[in-house]
Parts: C-alpha cells; structure tokens; sequence
C-alpha cells in the first residue's frame, strides 16, 4: 500500500490542478494586458512630449518673427518721426522767408506809395504790387522833376536832357538844389542793388 500511496502522491504532485492553471493564466493574461497599457501609455507620453516641444519650437519660432516685426516698426517709426521732424523744419523754414518776403514786399509798396500824390494814394492801394510799380513809374515819369520849381527867367523851357533842362550839372546844382538831391537819391531795390534814381 505504501507504493499504491505512493504513486498516488506522485501522481498528485505531477498532476497540475486545474484551478491552479487558472491563476497563473489570469496571472499571465492580466500581466501581458498591463504591459500592453503600460507601453500604449508610454508611447502616448511619448508623442505627446515631442509634440510638445515641437509646439514650443514653433511658439519660439513665432516669437521670434514678431520680436523682429516689432523691432521693424518701432524703426519704421523713428524713420517716420524723422521725416516728420525734417517737414516740420521744412516748413517752419518756408513760413520764415513767406513773412520776409511779404515784409519786402510791403516795405516796397510802402516806398512805391510814398511817391504817389496823396490824391492818388487810395487808388493805389487797391493795385497789386507789380500794377501798382508799374503805376507809380508811369505816373513819376509824368510829372517833371523840378515842375513848379522853374524861375520866372527859365519859363516856358521844359526841363529835359539828363541835367534836368540846365546846361550843366553844376548849373542845376545852383539854380535847383531840392531836385537835383532827389535826382541823386537812389531807390535801392531787393538787397540793396541800386534799380533808379528819384
């Protein structure tokens, strides 16, 4: 009997019990599931990292380009400002010699009005300034230099040739000082540059 147990218990020993084949099945099952999750989520962290910093390249990238557009404008804008500033003195340079020149013009018409009889002043004022020059030569040019200045002996002569109707500038000098001084009295014009003669 003792060989009938013992084959009975060797028997048990090499028998697998069903129950003990199930475990290890769920055991292997569950394991190779876990790995299966384990490497699904691993490669999903993975890609995820990569894309991540793949994400970041491109917000760097981004960065970049708008750091550099940036800086673009803010120049853009100094040169801007420059040019402004440049019109700005442009322009204040231009209004600067506009008053100069309608204070010459102004002197000039002033001076042009001053030869005109008082009579005559009004309409004057009304000319333009080139109308208003060529209005007081006509009307300068009229009247004679030393009209009304003549001697009783000197009547009926008019004064003409270039000593003012005498034979000599120092016959005129004498006999009519006042329009001999005006007649060498220049007129200057633009820059003092000597135009006539009063």
């Amino acid at each position: 009997m003792s060989e009938e147990n013992m084959i009975v218990q060797s028997d048990d020993s090499t028998i697998n019990d069903p129950s003990t084949k199930a475990g290890e099945n769920n055991d292997n099952v569950s394991q190779d599931v876990f790995q299966k999750r384990i490497s699904k989520i691993s490669s999903q962290k993975n890609e995820a990292i990569s894309k991540a910093e793949a994400l970041q390249e491109r917000l760097n990238e981004l960065e970049a380009k708008d750091n550099a557009r940036l800086e673009e404008d803010r120049i853009k804008n100094g040169e801007m400002q420059t040019i402004l500033n440049e019109q700005k003195q442009t322009i204040n340079t231009l209004t600067n010699r506009l008053k100069g020149k309608d204070e010459f013009e102004n002197t000039i018409r002033n001076q042009y009005l001053e030869k005109l009889p008082e009579e005559q002043r009004t309409f004057g004022e009304d000319l333009s300034t080139p109308k208003l020059m060529q209005f007081v030569d006509n009307q300068v040019q009229s009247i004679p230099v030393n009209a009304g200045k003549l001697g009783s002996d000197r009547q009926g002569v008019n004064p003409s040739g270039e000593f003012g109707g005498y034979s000599s500038p120092a016959e005129w000098a004498s006999q009519d000082p006042d329009s001999y001084k005006a007649s060498r009295n220049p007129i200057a014009g633009p820059a003092g540059i000597k135009i006539a003669y009063e």
